[in-house]
């Protein structure tokens, strides 16, 4: 356990955040309870107690807060040089979320509905799949012609009754 600044540097649409110990640089996971109680928004700069992350998170995300002391508002702004990049468990929660929002899209359709993420397109596909590889997700492939051995898109969604509705 130990007290920490930390900069919210990333939310997702569930609220959960991801922030960055100022003083190490080290990721931080914040669970959304904490999020939504105090309120804190990505930039803000927050006093927690940190406590280690376990799991398998624990090499990428080595601390996780486990109380808010307070939200630093007389801090400067907190600014990020370089985005921080979403890992597959926040990029397949996000297109979860965002499917069962909506009844089926294309893989472009997701990647541009999940701008926050920073991720690639070919990120957000190679998820998709592997999402529909351990059946979370339905696919369905869409030829344009007849003859292609090869689909010309791919549609996504939770369940394949979304394609027909």
């Amino acid at each position: 356990m130990k007290n920490a600044t930390v900069a919210i540097t990333h939310k997702l649409p569930t609220e959960t955040s991801f922030g960055m110990d100022v003083e190490t640089g080290e990721q931080v996971f914040i669970p959304a309870h904490i999020v939504i109680k105090s309120k804190v928004d990505i930039g803000d700069v927050i006093e927690c107690v940190l406590l280690p992350n376990a799991g398998d998170k624990s090499g990428s995300t080595p601390f996780r807060v486990f109380k808010l002391v307070e939200k630093a508002a007389e801090a400067a702004p907190f600014k990020l040089v370089e985005p921080i990049a979403a890992n597959n468990a926040e990029i397949d929660a996000a297109i979860i979320a965002w499917l069962s929002l909506n009844f089926f899209a294309k893989t472009s359709e997701v990647f541009e509905a999940l701008p926050d993420l920073n991720t690639t397109e070919k990120q957000v596909g190679n998820r998709l799949l592997a999402l529909f590889n351990a059946g979370v997700i339905a696919k369905a492939d869409v030829f344009a012609a007849g003859g292609q051995s090869r689909a010309s898109f791919c549609l996504w969604a939770t369940d394949a009754d979304s394609f027909t509705e």
